[in-house]
């Protein structure tokens, strides 16, 4: 009797779009903005679960900050939403990330870009 585990033939995970990493980043960075009780941890549990693993709220803003991310947003339809966002809610985001990453320290982390989030917004109001 043969007692060893026969090998599991498994499909490789698909490749993550730009579109999927683009339209999640924003997705998320809007919540970030619109959220006053949300955190860090809560952030990158959303991305993971939007984007995929080992993708984090940081790492999703320096995407947005990006000439792939420009691209997926200039690509779609000017009428419409997506993921409830209209396309120029989506530049403004893009805008938003774009300046933030500027910004960045080489200290930055998840807590610390939220935290420049919430100030940013409070500073606009």
């Amino acid at each position: 009797m043969n007692t060893d585990c026969e090998p599991i033939n498994l499909m490789p995970a698909p490749a993550i779009t730009d579109a999927r990493k683009t339209l999640g980043a924003l997705a998320v960075f809007a919540m970030a903005r619109n959220e006053q009780l949300i955190d860090a941890h809560s952030l990158n549990r959303e991305i993971e679960s939007r984007i995929g693993t080992g993708w984090s709220f940081l790492t999703a803003m320096q995407w947005l900050g990006g000439e792939k991310a420009q691209a997926v947003v200039q690509g779609l339809a000017e009428q419409g939403t997506y993921g409830g966002l209209s396309k120029q809610a989506m530049r403004d985001l893009m805008q938003s990330a774009h300046a933030l990453c500027q910004q960045w320290p080489p200290h930055a982390n998840d807590n610390w870009l939220l935290a420049r989030i919430v100030a940013d917004q409070r500073q606009a109001h």
